[in-house]
């Protein structure tokens, strides 16, 4: 994976590689600075101009510590957000939290707003968990009401 941050009338971002080796960014034609393998200074740099960070980075089958450039990022979001007072944005979940223990296996987002989609997380109502969350919004984003009811999940 490779992670890019904003020029000048740019974008922050994170955003895979292609098969063809180019990023799904360039088709946009978004300036972007690629800080994949950038120190964490140079990740706090990019990152103390925003008023908010929109973390993305790991999902839901993500499995042990945070590692590379990942680990780097998450460090960097984290100094940005607490020095800068900055908004963290975890989408469906903090990079490097397990959804299932509620337990940061290494580097770990501090959110300060986690939209998670369809339902909460099983592990976001484990006591370990609520360090990095923030405020929990679950999003709708279309799932049939029965596949809920099976689930065992309130439904929206």
């Amino acid at each position: 994976d490779d992670a890019i941050g904003p020029r000048p009338g740019g974008l922050s971002a994170a955003a895979r590689a292609d098969p063809g080796g180019g990023l799904v960014v360039e088709a946009s034609q978004i300036p972007a600075t690629v800080l994949a393998d950038a120190p964490q200074a140079a990740w706090e740099q990019v990152l103390a101009e925003a008023d908010w960070i929109v973390d993305a980075l790991l999902g839901t089958g993500a499995t042990g510590a945070a590692r590379g450039g990942i680990a780097t990022a998450i460090g960097a979001v984290n100094t940005v957000a607490a020095r800068e007072q900055v908004g963290v944005f975890a989408v469906d979940l903090p990079s490097g939290l397990d959804c299932d223990t509620g337990i940061a296996a290494g580097d770990c987002i501090r959110a300060t707003l986690t939209g998670t989609f369809v339902a909460r997380k099983q592990g976001f109502d484990r006591p370990a968990a609520h360090q990095w969350l923030g405020e929990v919004h679950v999003l709708d984003i279309g799932a049939p009401a029965e596949v809920l009811r099976v689930a065992g999940q309130a439904v929206l």
